[in-house]
């Protein structure tokens, strides 16, 4: 069975998806923001996870990008040929 996904719609999230983590002495800041249909959302990474069911808090110690990551060869993965034009 095929599961059908909104493919448009996806690579406007994924392309626009910004998480900023801030953590000070007394502080720590959670954002996410992104565009979806053209509309900017912006959450805090509580409401977020409230939102679609994730865990409230993360640890980010354990959570990290590894460092073998690169953003450019898992775009480029994800679109494949496909030509996405991110300012639209």
């Amino acid at each position: 069975m095929k599961d059908y996904t909104y493919r448009d719609l996806t690579l406007e999230f994924l392309n626009t998806l910004h998480v900023m983590v801030m953590r000070g002495p007394q502080c720590q800041v959670e954002y996410i923001s992104f565009y979806f249909q053209g509309e900017f959302y912006e959450f805090n990474l509580s409401t977020f996870n409230e939102i679609f069911g994730f865990p409230l808090s993360l640890d980010l110690s354990l959570r990290h990008v590894p460092c073998e990551f690169n953003p450019n060869v898992f775009r480029g993965d994800i679109l494949q040929d496909f030509r996405y034009n991110s300012s639209s």
